[in-house]
């Protein structure tokens, strides 16, 4: 059960334009109140420069922007996903992890692992829970392979 402050907290969310706004659940678990990944052209022309200038949050929000339109762009997606993986990005790693792993291509599988493990080397949560779910795979078990690549990976 969410207390008072954290539902009033959820309900003026979308009146806030801030990415960084967290609640904090009755457990001590912090929960996401609201973000917007929505970018004005003028901001994605910014946004594009800064990234490529080494940013890596402003790779990580085109990232995000491309894919959380109301049909996913899965190209600029992955492509923004790589450059704020260059940039150091963890979240933008782990992005390009489930971008790469979700093809039919098994080299795709292999690069995916690569960036699964230097977000997780970042602390970066849901990366250091998918390794310790699909990190087996850098041994080659067939076995668990349909689990953690391909289009499934996604389900």
């Amino acid at each position: 059960m969410l207390t008072k402050n954290v539902l009033a907290l959820l309900v003026c969310a979308p009146l806030v334009s801030s990415p960084d706004l967290f609640a904090q659940a009755p457990g001590g678990d912090a929960i996401l109140a609201s973000v917007s990944y929505f970018l004005t052209d003028e901001e994605v022309v910014e946004k594009t420069k800064e990234a490529m200038d080494g940013s890596k949050e402003a790779a990580l929000s085109l990232t995000n922007f491309y894919w959380m339109r109301g049909q996913p762009d899965k190209a600029n997606t992955l492509r923004w996903a790589l450059i704020g993986s260059e940039n150091g990005s963890a979240e933008a790693q782990f992005r390009a992890y489930q971008r790469l792993r979700s093809t039919s291509n098994p080299l795709d599988h292999r690069r995916s692992i690569f960036w699964l493990r230097k977000s997780a080397s970042q602390g970066f949560l849901d990366a250091v829970r998918a390794l310790e779910r699909c990190g087996h795979l850098v041994k080659n078990d067939p076995n668990s392979r349909l689990a953690c690549f391909g289009p499934e990976a996604d389900q």
